[in-house]
């Protein structure tokens, strides 16, 4: 959620255009780098692994981005900044676009609260899902690589998507996204390659 902090700026009388708007700068990858370089560089000292980490923090905040990109009604991301202002998101956009701020605990905040719980209900149960205790070993196991961490990684976007895909499917022509979708929006279903937008 870190990369909603910009929401603050606009809240202190920041106008809501250009890097400082919401979904600017703080959504782009330089950002999700710069935070994930703070905490491989600070982490040590809690006992975290550098490069572990800094790797982990960097998938988890860049995703965000990545995630508001596949929105419907979305002004796009800052994906190049600050080498470029242009705002871009994907053409498949399945995920309705969440009102800010206390409009958020408004009925149309709720009904999309509602979509994105079912979209992502089986990574929500996968990862509450109650796993047995291992004994713990005399020496803790080495790092695993980043091959391995790349290859879990992978999976997870794999399973991201393959929720997305699937729940659309099962609720497109359903009262609730109905709701919470405006009619202008396209809703192609071709490869997710990224386009350019002015809004």
């Amino acid at each position: 959620m870190l990369p909603d902090a910009d929401v603050v700026l606009e809240a202190l009388g920041i106008p809501d255009t250009g890097a400082l708007g919401h979904r600017g700068a703080s959504h782009s990858p330089l950002f999700a780098l710069a935070i994930a370089g703070l905490i491989a560089a600070g982490g040590q000292r809690f006992g975290l692994r550098p490069l572990y980490s800094g790797v982990f923090v960097f998938l988890a905040v860049v995703s965000h981005g990545v995630l508001d990109a596949l929105t419907t009604d979305g002004r796009g991301i800052l994906f190049l900044w600050p080498l470029s202002d242009r705002r871009f998101e994907f053409p498949w956009r399945p995920i309705p676009d969440m009102p800010c701020g206390f409009a958020s605990l408004s009925a149309r905040g709720l009904r999309v609260a509602a979509v994105e719980l079912i979209y992502f209900l089986p990574l929500y149960v996968w990862v509450i899902w109650p796993r047995r205790r291992r004994r713990a070993p005399e020496r803790p196991p080495p790092m695993p690589g980043l091959g391995h961490a790349g290859a879990r990684a992978a999976g997870i976007v794999f399973a991201v998507m393959l929720c997305l895909a699937a729940a659309e499917l099962w609720l497109r022509d359903t009262r609730l996204i109905s709701a919470v979708h405006r009619p202008s929006v396209s809703r192609a279903a071709g490869p997710a390659n990224l386009t350019k937008t002015g809004h």
